[in-house]
């Protein structure tokens, strides 16, 4: 990064991330936005900039996203927003910033209706994206989610030409469940992963790796349970954005090790549905069905990172 010194949000293996899945999207979507001749228009970028943005500095240093682009930034932590906002629009004129959790800004803030649709969603979490808050098993990350695609897809008709968009999205590999479940599987994580989550998927694919890894024909080492959590993850996800896009896992995931925690970062690309394609169950669910079977097909790849970063 420049020869930037390192934080907490910058690691090695994070950098590795940015490299192999981030900054592809970026560059994709330059290319596709500048082969539109007259209808050229700004990238639209949501991301969590982090306290020394340094994806953004290096997005503008290496000419991946022009300054007139429409940056939308998440930070939770007051103390950094306060600080970054001034710091970023000197860099980035027309950064706007909320400053409260993802999950509130996009179901509470009538403000944020307005800044879709974006072309890059890079949701950069720092807890379990599949956390549960109660004793019905909300999800607070995939309700937020869902409202996102929802969001999203009302867009997607203003006069703002985009075919699709890239969304990323990076995950603790920690566990956490609510207290109640998590006693009733006596501790046994993995195990409420692959009967709340993995075995419905399971019967629906009849996947043969999914349905070894089921029925224990693949010893449950460390990597498969990792792999069991990357998979329930994006499963899941993949499962929710379906009601409101065409969405497909494009690279195999990398898990890696940060300053201390586990993480895991995947890329979907989601599109737009044709109204012909709205029209047909079959077709959706063929779809769906092909999508989800790839994505399986890509965790078994997941690259992993586990060395600690410097």
């Amino acid at each position: 990064m420049s020869g930037e010194k390192r934080d907490a949000f910058d690691t090695e293996n994070k950098q590795i991330v940015r490299e192999r899945l981030w900054i592809p999207c970026f560059k994709n979507k330059f290319l596709e936005i500048n082969s539109w001749k007259k209808q050229i228009r700004p990238i639209r970028y949501l991301c969590f900039p982090g306290p020394n943005y340094l994806f953004l500095k290096y997005l503008v240093e290496k000419e991946l996203i022009p300054k007139e682009s429409i940056i939308i930034g998440v930070e939770s932590d007051l103390g950094i927003a306060t600080k970054i906002r001034p710091e970023i629009k000197m860099l980035l004129p027309n950064y706007i910033q909320y400053d409260d959790f993802f999950e509130n800004i996009v179901s509470n803030h009538e403000g944020f209706q307005e800044k879709f649709p974006f072309d890059i969603a890079e949701l950069d979490f720092t807890k379990f994206v599949l956390k549960t808050t109660n004793g019905e098993g909300t999800l607070p990350y995939i309700r937020a989610l869902d409202n996102f695609f929802i969001k999203q897809l009302q867009n997607f008709d203003r006069e703002i030409r985009i075919k699709g968009f890239y969304l990323t999205i990076t995950s603790n590999m920690q566990i956490w469940v609510f207290t109640k479940t998590f006693k009733e599987y006596k501790g046994n994580a993995i195990k409420i992963l692959l009967e709340k989550e993995l075995e419905s998927f399971n019967s629906a694919l009849n996947h043969p790796y999914l349905s070894d890894i089921i029925t224990k024909k693949i010893p449950l080492s460390k990597k498969i349970k990792d792999i069991i959590v990357i998979m329930s993850l994006i499963l899941v996800v993949m499962n929710h954005a379906f009601d409101y896009f065409l969405i497909k896992l494009i690279n195999a995931p990398i898990c890696y090790i940060g300053t201390s925690s586990k993480m895991v970062t995947v890329v979907f690309h989601c599109k737009k549905k044709t109204k012909a394609q709205l029209g047909s169950a079959s077709y959706n669910e063929r779809i769906r069905k092909e999508n989800l079977m790839n994505a399986i097909d890509l965790c078994k790849d997941t690259d992993f990172l586990l060395k600690p970063s410097k």
